[in-house]
């Protein structure tokens, strides 16, 4: 009869640890000229398309999540978006560190009730020199796992299965 008892409340014990299973994310949102932190920018999990967190005053984020978290985007109004994709696992927490948002001026130019007007000339040519910038020099490291990012439309985007 103990025997029974005993090997019930290990079942439970491992149930537990089974669906209790989670791992904690963080990290610093700076702009990438400036390194000025920033405020409000928001973690959405795209398998479930809802946010997870948003920095706050001092550019922190911190949440907690089931260990399937496999994709990630970072938003923040007048910046590409970052787009983290297969997300290594690993069991251990995951900190991005630094995580650089990038002016889009293709934000700067949004008219609602008729068509954008195009980017000027020295729009433009700031968009591609933050570009070649951030394509050059933008680090970020999960676990040990290091891809070059690329842009992809209106993201910079960073896939883990591919490391540069």
């Amino acid at each position: 009869m103990n025997t029974k008892i005993f090997l019930f409340a290990i079942l439970i014990f491992l149930s537990n640890q089974t669906f209790s299973q989670s791992i904690k994310f963080k990290g610093k949102v700076v702009d990438f000229d400036t390194n000025e932190l920033l405020v409000g920018a928001r973690i959405v999990d795209m398998n479930g398309n809802k946010d997870v967190a948003i920095s706050d005053l001092d550019g922190n984020i911190k949440f907690e999540g089931k260990k399937e978290i496999k994709n990630l985007y970072i938003r923040y109004a007048g910046c590409y978006r970052i787009k983290l994709i297969n997300i290594p696992e690993g069991g251990k927490d995951i900190d991005f560190g630094n995580i650089k948002m990038v002016p889009n001026h293709h934000d700067d130019n949004i008219r609602i009730g008729g068509p954008s007007p195009e980017l000027t000339d020295e729009q433009k040519k700031d968009d591609e020199r933050l570009k070649r910038e951030v394509l050059k020099s933008y680090r970020i490291k999960i676990q040990g796992k290091a891809p070059k990012p690329y842009f992809d439309r209106s993201e910079l985007v960073f896939d883990f299965s591919k490391e540069g």
